[in-house]
């Protein structure tokens, strides 16, 4: 264990001094029953989208790389969009523990979500839908017929500031987005979906503790 081995000696030699100075791990807060709390209103200003484009290969970028990954995005912003978009001015990409992120996704390693072959071809009809299909309103993007936005599963990211309120309890999260769409409930106390024939956007999640780590599916 040699990198240990060096850890240890490198610890033993530094003053008292820089002992104290050494920050505290983090603890999170909890909840009454001893859960980290990620109760509160949450929001992100940053353009890292959740799937890693296709042309990309690295997860994390040089600061070069991801300042001109930033403004190909912008350039590439359509003329007729949310004003939001200019007025928030988002520019930079997530950045996770100091480097900066071309993608949320961690896994796999391409940063891509591993869709079955159905959810493929769902994806693919709602995008050649919101791109040509203008003739029928059942056809027109879920977002204009605001039935469908960024509170459903998988949460996308967008370069618009969008709040999201998470409240918390030992049987239930709930996650409520100030945006189009409805309460997303995630299931924590084990029990059964419905049936398939009950669907809503929202879908069905269920979630568990991993240690402090939330998993949800």
């Amino acid at each position: 264990m040699p990198s240990r081995s060096i850890a240890v000696a490198c610890a033993l030699l530094a003053s008292p001094s820089a002992f104290a100075q050494q920050p505290a791990a983090y603890e999170p807060p909890r909840t009454v029953d001893g859960r980290p709390d990620l109760q509160g209103v949450w929001g992100a200003t940053f353009l890292t989208p959740m799937e890693r484009p296709k042309d990309i290969k690295e997860l994390v970028l040089t600061d070069e790389q991801a300042r001109d990954l930033g403004a190909k995005w912008n350039q590439e912003t359509p003329d007729l969009i949310d004003p939001d978009f200019f007025l928030q001015n988002i520019s930079e990409l997530a950045s996770v523990k100091g480097t900066m992120r071309s993608s949320l996704l961690v896994k796999p390693e391409d940063g891509q979500m591993p869709f079955t072959e159905k959810g493929v071809k769902l994806a693919e009809r709602a995008s050649a839908l919101e791109e040509f299909a203008f003739d029928n309103p059942e056809e027109r993007p879920t977002y204009e017929r605001c039935i469908a936005g960024q509170g459903q599963a998988p949460i996308r990211q967008i370069p618009a500031f969008i709040p999201n309120l998470i409240v918390q309890t030992p049987a239930s999260i709930a996650l409520i987005t100030e945006d189009v769409g409805s309460l997303r409930i995630i299931h924590m106390d084990g029990r059964r979906p419905p049936p398939d024939v009950i669907r809503t956007y929202e879908g069905w999640s269920a979630g568990h503790w991993d240690g402090d780590t939330l998993v949800v599916v």
